[in-house]
């Protein structure tokens, strides 16, 4: 995948009707697969073959798409989608916006 091939930001993140939709788009773009392929526990390395440097490049990708910082725990945390999304969850929630951040912060499981 070139720069020119990689999702765009939105201009605000909370205005994004579904955080999960995002994050599925971008793990599908790293990953190089067809959408019917990922699944929410398909994990990256095992079942996607991701290097390391893709699952760097996904969290850069979230980290510029939903304007957070993710800490190096939070990133090793990041082997399939589902924790994936309840990562960026927790890291909207932090930060006080978007509206995965608000379902994360009231306890419930983003859908992906």
């Amino acid at each position: 995948m070139n720069a020119d091939d990689r999702p765009t930001a939105t201009s605000n993140p909370a205005d994004t009707p579904h955080p999960a939709g995002s994050i599925r788009r971008i793990v599908l773009d790293f990953l190089e697969i067809e959408e019917d392929e990922l699944t929410k526990t398909g994990r990256f390395r095992e079942e996607y073959n991701a290097s390391s440097l893709t699952l760097i490049e996904i969290q850069a990708e979230l980290e510029r798409e939903f304007r957070i910082v993710l800490e190096n725990e939070q990133a090793r945390r990041m082997v399939d989608l589902a924790t994936t999304c309840d990562v960026v969850g927790e890291a909207l929630a932090g930060a006080g916006t978007g509206a995965l951040g608000q379902a994360a912060g009231r306890g419930q499981r983003a859908s992906a």
